[in-house]
């Protein structure tokens, strides 16, 4: 399990790249608003329950122990705003919207039988 922000970032990331027409440099973009100004209270009855804290210890108890801290926190405070948590995520290549729809994703190359020198 990747750590609780990034798991955060990415899941908007993804929310945002296959559920609207966005490019993907702005789909980060607004991912990293999000995580930014994420609080407390945003975050409290998904990731801060003792079920989440015994599944998140099973693979990191690092991870569980920020959680348990994090609890005690008041629902303003936005945990994730500093740049350490979101800053090393950056766009590289083309930073238009993905040029498929949803329903009917690309095939790869392997399930179309060919690569695009046309091996196979």
């Amino acid at each position: 399990m990747p750590d609780i922000p990034t798991a955060i970032l990415m899941e908007r990331f993804y929310q945002n790249l296959l559920q609207t027409q966005r490019g993907r440099a702005e789909c980060l973009q607004e991912a990293q608003d999000f995580l930014k100004t994420l609080t407390i209270g945003d975050i409290r009855d998904e990731w801060l329950t003792r079920g989440r804290f015994a599944q998140v210890e099973r693979v990191s108890k690092a991870s569980a122990f920020f959680l348990k801290r994090l609890k005690h926190k008041a629902d303003e405070f936005m945990p994730f705003s500093a740049p350490f948590y979101w800053a090393a995520f950056i766009c590289i290549g083309d930073p238009r919207p993905m040029k498929w729809n949803v329903e009917d994703p690309p095939k790869s190359p392997l399930e179309r039988g060919t690569f695009r020198d046309g091996t196979i």
